[in-house]
């Protein structure tokens, strides 16, 4: 359990009690309440001092407003980044280029790190992080571009290894995120030998699938807070990928033919996302259970719009996928009640 979900655990312990005293289901004596109040004060201060949680909901607001200016604050610092390279890279000498080019993300990466030991809630540090990953993709391309260098694949991996690492040791969620979505692109371009294009998604699978058990068979590889974001990105980099499989069969590496891959991956599709549903229910695992309904759901759409689309009349078809719909949430009200 993290830190805010202790504070918010002791608000709401505390909040209930008072609704249920009032409510006169129990009753609890002035020494019981005292030490009751006491408690969760004293705990939810230890709380704000060390971690600086919100303990109340209008904090949680103002945080939520922060977190959203810090995105909004840091794509507009990546665009500023990029267009300023832009704009005066060229005018320098070619050692001075590469020298700027090279040396920018790295002390972008620097300064989030110094910022990040004084800040507890990593708002700046994780802006200046975000523009340091920026910096490092743009300026890798910049480098290509300036030796005239083929586009290569591995810069995928290069993306992803930076992203990754700079996002494990200050502890951003959304750098760690997309370190791993790197990774999974490069898997799936890693035989065509094609910077844009993705081929041979069978890998892609097998990526995802080792990222999202990585948590649970190797838990010392990955703290407990970026166990979620792992198996998020691993589901889901599985899952696209036999979505994609299962609409362009020509992908695979299966020695069949296109169609007959299609059909394989269909099947499998509805099977796999069932599975993976039902394990996210199982173990109360969002970042299991929100892509594993979401692929669900567009396997069985796209296998109603495939077979029934030409067959019966559009009213009848919008009317069939209403009533499925209208079955699913039948079916996860029933499994919601057993769990």
């Amino acid at each position: 359990m993290t830190p805010q979900q202790q504070a918010d655990l002791l608000r709401i312990l505390t909040e209930e009690l008072d609704a249920l005293e009032r409510a006169g289901v129990v009753a609890l004596d002035p020494a019981q309440r005292e030490a009751i109040q006491k408690h969760a004060a004293a705990r939810l201060k230890d709380l704000a001092g060390q971690f600086d949680v919100d303990t109340t909901q209008a904090e949680r607001q103002l945080s939520m407003g922060m977190k959203i200016a810090a995105a909004l604050g840091g794509l507009a610092l990546v665009i500023a980044t990029v267009l300023f390279l832009n704009r005066h890279l060229g005018r320098l000498p070619v050692w001075m280029q590469v020298a700027t080019l090279v040396s920018a993300p790295i002390a972008l990466a620097c300064a989030a790190s110094w910022i990040a030991r004084d800040e507890r809630r990593r708002y700046f540090s994780t802006l200046v992080a975000v523009v340091a990953v920026a910096a490092f993709v743009a300026n890798l391309a910049a480098i290509g571009g300036l030796f005239n260098l083929a586009a290569s694949p591995h810069a995928w991996l290069a993306w992803g290894l930076f992203s990754l690492a700079l996002g494990h040791h200050l502890g951003v969620r959304v750098l760690v995120a997309a370190g791993l979505t790197g990774f999974l692109l490069w898997t799936s371009v890693l035989l065509s030998g094609d910077f844009g294009r993705i081929d041979h998604l069978e890998i892609m699978m097998a990526a995802g699938a080792v990222i999202a058990l990585i948590p649970g068979r190797w838990p010392g590889l990955v703290p407990g807070t970026m166990a979620p974001v792992f198996r998020v990105a691993g589901v889901s980099g599985f899952l696209l990928a036999v979505l994609i499989l299962s609409q362009e069969g020509r992908m695979s590496v299966l020695p069949m033919g296109r169609r007959a891959a299609e059909q394989i991956y269909q099947v499998v599709g509805l099977l796999v996302s069932t599975a993976v549903l039902w394990w996210g229910v199982k173990r109360n695992w969002a970042s299991v259970f929100v892509p594993g309904i979401i692929a669900f759901v567009a396997f069985l759409l796209l296998r109603m719009a495939d077979w029934l689309w030409n067959l019966v009349p559009k009213y009848l078809f919008f009317l069939l996928v209403g009533l499925t719909a209208a079955g699913l949430i039948a079916l996860f009200q029933r499994i919601r009640r057993r769990v």
